[in-house]
């Protein structure tokens, strides 16, 4: 008993000087670029020494790495139905974004400055994550990749620059559009399929003409006159 006492009295202090990094670094990035940082001046905020620093993270860019991919599975967790990428996507692009907006403070700290690109990237990865685990047969779909690349950047480059109509017309305006893009999609999806079902059906048919036809004799036909010399 005394041994798990001190487990976990040993785990809630671990867990205490992480959330003192984590709370610090912070408090940094939230008034400097991730390159102006030091360890030396985090640890003095967190008021811990460096080695106890180094047994957390290795360096400053694995902490708001590990801190990045956070605030992204946070997001991604926050969208009910994942599955409604395809299906519905106008309620799910509307949950994406609400997603997004309940996290913006923590996410443009952290991907602000040279950070900035990494959002997006980690944000569509996360995504083609969900679906195709849901539907691998997509994987190497370029019209899905684009269509998915064209939502993630194009709608949140909109919101971003276009705020001053309001954020909910800028989304409504965005959902608007991705819905048409993933109707199109489906179009196009649909032509696929029944051009690979006319396929099938037609190569059926050519093997039952084939097996209907007579077979031929191979070899050549006597000579003439072969007769007339016998």
């Amino acid at each position: 008993m005394k041994e798990d006492k001190r487990g976990k009295m040993m785990d809630i202090r671990i867990e205490k000087t992480r959330n003192s990094i984590i709370n610090a670094f912070l408090e940094l990035r939230s008034k400097k670029a991730i390159e102006k940082i030091t360890i030396k001046e985090l640890c003095e905020k967190a008021m811990i020494n460096k080695s106890t620093f180094y047994a957390h993270f290795p360096d400053i860019y694995a902490l708001s790495e590990y801190l990045e991919a956070q605030v992204t599975n946070d997001i991604l967790k926050e969208i009910e139905h994942p599955e409604y990428l395809l299906s519905k996507p106008e309620e799910f692009h509307r949950q994406l974004i609400y997603a997004y907006l309940s996290h913006e403070r923590l996410a443009q700290t952290l991907f602000s400055g040279s950070r900035a690109p990494s959002f997006l990237v980690c944000l569509e990865n996360g995504l083609k994550e969900i679906l195709f685990a849901q539907r691998p047969d997509l994987k190497d779909d370029v019209t899905v990749n684009v269509v998915l690349t064209y939502g993630v950047y194009g709608g949140f480059h909109a919101i971003q620059m276009r705020r001053s109509f309001g954020d909910d017309a800028v989304m409504d305006a965005v959902v608007s559009l991705n819905k048409k893009i993933a109707e199109l999609l489906e179009q196009r999806q649909d032509c696929i399929r029944k051009s690979r079902a006319a396929a099938v059906v037609k190569a059926a048919g050519n093997c039952y003409n084939n097996s209907k036809k007579k077979p031929e004799i191979i070899g050549k036909s006597p000579a003439k006159g072969w007769e007339d010399n016998r």
